[in-house]
C-alpha cells in the first residue's frame, strides 16, 4: 500500500496528536496525575519513587481503559469506512444498518442467559459467549438487511436504509422485552451497558478487540483496490478483475466482526463509524487505501476523547461514552450536511 508523502506525514503528524492524547487521558480523572509522573514510570527508579496507589491506577484502572478506547474507536471507524465505500454512500454506518442494535440483541441474550438461566457457567464462559452472540447478532442483521437491499440491478442503498431503520426498530424493540425480563440487577447492568461503557476495562477485552482490529488493518490493502474500483460501479468493477461478490462479503464479515466484538465490549457507541469516515474523505479525497488507515486512527483518537471527557467533565460522576460521542458527532454530522447542501446549491 502506497501512501503519498502528504497523507504519510499527515498521518505522524496526527499519531502525535493521538501520544499527547494518551498522556492527556493518563493524567486527567478523580486523582489527577501531573504528567511528569507519567513520563517517571518509564524508567525504573522514577517508577519506585511514585506511590503505590498512582501506580495502581495508572496501570490497573486507566492504561487498560485507554487501550480498550483506542482499539474499539479504531474498529467502528474502519467499520463505518468500509460499509460506506461498500454502499457507497457516506450516511451508511454500522448504527444506520441495524448491525450495532442487532450485536446489541446477541449480547443482551447471552447476557441474560448467562445472568439469569445459567449462572454457573458465568466464570467459565462469560467471556467468550458475549462476544460470539453479540457477533451472530450483527451478521443476523447484516444479512438480512443485504438481502432485502439486493436487486436484479444491483444494491439499491435507500432500500438497505430502510432495512436498516426497520431492523433497528425491531432490535430495540428485542431489547426493551430482554429489559423487561431481567432483574434488577441485570437490568441496571443492561442500561449501563446500552449507553456505552469503558469503565471496568479489561485487558483480555481490548487484546480480543486488538485480534479482530489486526484482521482489518492487514485486510485494507485488498478491500481498498477493491473498494476504488467499485466506486466505478459493480459492473465495471468486474471488468477491471476484481472479484465483486467475494468483496462484498467479506467487507460485511468484516464489518460485523468488527462492530459485535466492540458492541460487546463497550456497549452501543454511536457516531463514530459515520462521522469519522465522512470528515476524512472531506480532508483526504475518497482513495479508500488511504481513507481506511486515516479512518482508523482518527476513530481511535475520538473515542479516547470522548472517554477521557466523559470522566473528567463531571467528575467524580461519569457520563456515558455513547452520551459524550452523540454530543460531539450529532452536530459535526449536521455541519456537514449543512456544508454539502450549501455545495450542491452553489454548483
Amino acid at each position: 500500500m502506497r501512501l503519498c508523502c502528504k497523507v504519510r506525514w499527515w498521518l505522524i503528524a496526527f499519531s502525535l496528536v493521538v501520544l499527547v492524547t494518551v498522556l492527556w487521558a493518563l493524567s486527567v480523572g478523580v486523582i489527577e496525575t501531573p504528567w511528569y509522573s507519567i513520563l517517571m514510570l518509564g524508567s525504573a527508579e522514577g517508577g519506585d519513587q511514585l506511590p503505590a496507589h498512582i501506580n495502581t491506577i495508572i496501570f490497573e484502572i486507566r492504561l487498560p481503559r485507554i487501550f480498550l478506547a483506542l482499539v474499539v474507536g479504531a474498529i467502528l471507524a474502519n467499520s463505518g469506512a468500509l460499509l460506506q465505500g461498500l454502499l457507497r454512500n457516506p450516511l451508511a454506518d454500522p448504527g444506520v444498518l441495524g448491525i450495532s442494535s442487532g450485536s446489541a440483541v446477541g449480547a443482551a441474550l447471552a447476557m441474560l442467559i448467562l445472568n439469569q438461566l445459567f449462572p454457573s457457567v458465568v466464570t467459565a464462559l462469560g467471556n467468550l459467549l458475549v462476544p460470539c452472540f453479540a457477533f451472530i447478532g450483527g451478521m443476523l442483521a447484516t444479512w438480512v438487511v443485504y438481502r432485502l437491499g439486493v436487486t436484479v440491478w444491483g444494491i439499491s442503498v435507500p432500500t438497505m436504509l430502510l432495512a436498516g431503520v426497520a431492523i433497528s426498530s425491531m432490535a430495540m424493540a428485542a431489547l426493551a422485552a430482554i429489559n423487561y425480563l431481567a432483574d434488577d440487577l441485570t437490568l441496571r447492568s443492561f442500561m449501563h451497558w446500552q449507553l456505552g461503557q469503558l469503565s471496568g476495562a479489561q485487558w483480555w477485552a481490548g487484546l480480543t478487540c486488538l485480534a479482530v482490529l489486526l484482521l482489518q488493518v492487514l485486510l485494507i490493502p485488498w478491500l481498498g483496490q477493491g473498494l476504488n474500483a467499485l466506486l466505478l460501479g459493480e459492473q465495471e468493477a468486474s471488468y477491471l478483475g476484481v472479484p465483486v461478490e467475494k468483496l462484498k462479503r467479506t467487507v460485511i464479515c468484516v464489518a460485523s466482526l468488527g462492530v459485535g466484538v466492540a458492541v460487546a465490549a463497550v456497549g452501543i457507541v454511536a457516531f463514530v463509524g459515520l462521522v469519522v469516515p465522512h470528515i476524512v474523505r472531506q480532508c483526504l479525497g475518497p482513495n479508500h487505501q488511504t481513507l481506511l488507515p486515516a479512518a482508523t486512527l482518527c476513530g481511535a483518537w475520538l473515542l479516547l476523547v470522548a472517554d477521557t471527557l466523559s470522566r473528567w467533565l463531571l467528575a467524580p460522576l461519569e457520563l456515558p461514552i455513547g452520551i459524550v460521542t452523540a454530543l460531539i458527532g450529532a452536530p459535526v454530522f449536521i455541519w456537514l450536511l449543512v456544508q454539502q447542501r450549501q455545495r450542491m446549491v452553489s454548483s
